[in-house]
């Protein structure tokens, strides 16, 4: 990727293209080649495999170690996210939302680096899922199947919530 380039058809300074180039690439999405500048990482199937490992295994330890801590302020604030992914129209968006219902899951541990940590994950895995909804023209979980997840939340039922997961 050319930078000037970019901050060219972006209309700014090369300093914020190249910011955002290294956030990209702590990420884990491109990487940098001396002289040659920043490119994107190709995807792998181990590396697929990898990223839904980690994050099968991140994120039921956090629901774990959440539910039994949430409040019902917590329970408002993800059932909030789920009405307003109701309202949602742009598909672009909807792993932005993904992301933000799974962090309010986890937000009563306070665990901040499993939290960088998982958003790092889904990061990483959501170019597959976008693969792999694009190959497949499946779609992804239900809005019936979050409300199940936070039914069990709310009653802290920990192993209902983490098989529903």
């Amino acid at each position: 990727m050319n930078q000037d380039r970019i901050a060219r058809e972006l209309n700014t300074s090369k300093i914020p293209v190249r910011e955002a180039l290294r956030e990209l690439e702590d990420q884990g999405l491109v990487y940098f080649v001396p002289n040659r500048g920043f490119v994107v990482k190709e995807t792998s199937y181990a590396e697929m495999i990898e990223c839904f490992k980690l994050r099968q295994m991140l994120e039921l330890f956090a629901v774990r170690e959440s539910v039994l801590l949430s409040t019902p302020e917590y329970v408002a604030q993800i059932e909030a996210i789920i009405d307003e992914f109701e309202t949602l129209t742009d598909p672009m968006v909807s792993s932005h939302w993904y992301l933000k219902l799974h962090l309010a899951l986890y937000a009563p541990t306070g665990m901040e680096q499993l939290r960088e940590i998982i958003t790092r994950a889904h990061t990483v895995a959501h170019r597959y899922t976008h693969i792999y909804m694009c190959l497949t023209q499946d779609e992804a979980e239900t809005q019936e199947e979050h409300r199940a997840i936070l039914e069990a939340y709310r009653r802290k039922d920990v192993n209902l919530t983490v098989r529903l997961m």
